[in-house]
C-alpha cells in the first residue's frame, strides 16, 4: 500500500450526482490516503484526465446516458493504457462480467452499500493504484537509462552466446556501422584473430558466472579492416531470464596503445619478478599485518618490476577506506596467478570497494587481463591471466 504521505487520487465517473457525491464521501471517509474527483459527464472524462492531476485509478458507472463504461474505458485507453480502471456497476450480471474482462477493466466490482463494502473498494483501489505507480516508477527509470545509454560517449554492447543483442550509437560508431547492423553478430567477428581466444574465454567466465567483471585490451577491426585497439570493461548481467554480458569499450588510452604488450615478457626492462615479495612490499605500505599475509606457493613471472608494484598498490589502493582487518592471499591460477582480499574474520562481513580503472590499466601495460568476482565472505577475487609464469 501506499504511504499516508502519498495521495491516491481517484476519478468517479457516474451520472447520478447523488450516488457519485456519495461514493467520494465514502471513499475519502474510510481511507484518508485516497483523494477522489468526481465527473458526472462521461464525454468529459479524458479531458478531466489531461487536465493536470495525475490521476492512479478510475472508478466507472457502466450505465450512462449515450454511452457504457467500456466505451469510457476505450476512449481512456487510447491515451492512458495503462492506468488502473474499475467497472463499477449496479447492473451486475455474468454477461457484462465477460464483456468487462474481455475489454480489459483492471477489476470489476457491483455496487454495494455499508462501510465493509467502501473499504473493499478503496482497499483495491490502494492496490491497484501501488502497482501501477510501481510500474511507472519503473518505466521511467528504465527511459532515463535508455537516454543515458544511448547518448553516452563511450561504446555499451549487450551480448548474449558471444551474439549482440544491443549496441548502443557510439558502439556502432566505434566501429565504423549503423547499429541495426550489429545486432546478432558474433562479437569475436569485430576482434582481430589473434585476440579471439582472450576474448571468448573472458565472455565465457562472464556467462557462467564464474568471474563478474573483466578489463582488457584487445585489438579490434573496424568495418572499413582498419585495426585499432580498444580497452573492454565487461561485467555479468541477467538480460531476458538468461546471463549476458555487457560491456564497455572505448578506444584504448595512449599510453596503452603505444605500449607494445610484449614489452612486458621481453626487451631490456623486462625480468624474473617474485611476486610474494612485491606483493609484501604492497601490503606492508598500507600498515597490514603480515600475520593477514599468505602466499600459498613462490610465483616467479616474466615483468617489469616496477610495472608489477604499481599493479598491487592500486589492486589495494581502494581498501584503505575499509576500517576492518583484511586478509590477503597471493596463489597460482590457472594461466597465471590470483590474488584475494577478503574480510580477516568470517563474520565481519564489508563493503567491497569500486574497481580501480587504473588496475586493468596496468594490467595490459603487463600484457595480462585482470578478471574480478566477489567471494563468499564479502571480499574480491582478482585473477591474472596470460601471465609468463617461471616454472
Amino acid at each position: 500500500m501506499s504511504s499516508p504521505s502519498e495521495g491516491v487520487h481517484v476519478l468517479c465517473v457516474d451520472d447520478d450526482d447523488a450516488l457519485r457525491a456519495l461514493l467520494t464521501d465514502m471513499l475519502e471517509r474510510v481511507d484518508d490516503r485516497l483523494a477522489v474527483d468526481g465527473v458526472g459527464d462521461s464525454a468529459a472524462v479524458l479531458s478531466h484526465l489531461e487536465s493536470g492531476t495525475q490521476y492512479d485509478c478510475v472508478v466507472c458507472d457502466f450505465d450512462m446516458p449515450h454511452r457504457t463504461g467500456l466505451d469510457v474505458l476505450d476512449e481512456i485507453r487510447e491515451s492512458f493504457p495503462d492506468l488502473p480502471f474499475i467497472l463499477y456497476t449496479g447492473k451486475g450480471s455474468e454477461e457484462i462480467a465477460s464483456e468487462a474482462i474481455s475489454a480489459g477493466v483492471t477489476d470489476y466490482l457491483q455496487k454495494g452499500s455499508g462501510r465493509e463494502h467502501y473499504e473493499l473498494l478503496a482497499n483495491r483501489i490502494g492496490e491497484y493504484a501501488d502497482r501501477y505507480r510501481a510500474d511507472r516508477q519503473q518505466a521511467l527509470i528504465q527511459e532515463r537509462y535508455e537516454c543515458l545509454v544511448e547518448q553516452s560517449v563511450v561504446g555499451i554492447g549487450l551480448s548474449q552466446d558471444r551474439v549482440f543483442e544491443y549496441v548502443n550509437p557510439k558502439f556502432a560508431q566505434l566501429f565504423g556501422y549503423r547499429p541495426e547492423e550489429l545486432v546478432g553478430v558474433s562479437v569475436l567477428d569485430l576482434i582481430d584473430e589473434s585476440d579471439r581466444n582472450r576474448v571468448r574465454r573472458a565472455i565465457e567466465a562472464r556467462e557462467s558466472e564464474e568471474i563478474e567483471r573483466v578489463h582488457y585490451v584487445v585489438t579490434a577491426e573496424r568495418k572499413s579492416g582498419e585495426r585499432f585497439d580498444v580497452e573492454v570493461s565487461g561485467s555479468r548481467v541477467t538480460y531476458d531470464g538468461e546471463p549476458a554480458v555487457l560491456g564497455v569499450v572505448q578506444p584504448a588510452g595512449q599510453d596503452i596503445a603505444e605500449q607494445p604488450r610484449a614489452s612486458a615478457e621481453g626487451g631490456e626492462q623486462a625480468g624474473r619478478v617474485d611476486l610474494a615479495a612485491r606483493c609484501r612490499r604492497a601490503w606492508s605500505e598500507y600498515d597490514r599485518s603480515d600475520d593477514d599475509l599468505v602466499v600459498r606457493e613462490a610465483i616467479t613471472v616474466v615483468a617489469n618490476a616496477a610495472t608489477v608494484d604499481a599493479l598491487f598498490t592500486q589492486l589495494l589502493s581502494g581498501w584503505t577506506e575499509v576500517d576492518r582487518p583484511l586478509s590477503m592471499t597471493l596463489s597460482a591460477d590457472d594461466g597465471g596467478f590470483e590474488v584475494v582480499v577478503d574480510p580477516a574474520e568470517e563474520p565481519d562481513r564489508i563493503e567491497p570497494p569500486p574497481d580501480p580503472p587504473a588496475l586493468g590499466r596496468t594490467a595490459e601495460l603487463l600484457g595480462w587481463d585482470v578478471l574480478i568476482a566477489s567471494t563468499d565472505r564479502g571480499g574480491f577475487r582478482y585473477a591474472f591471466r596470460e601471465v609468463t609464469v617461471v616454472e
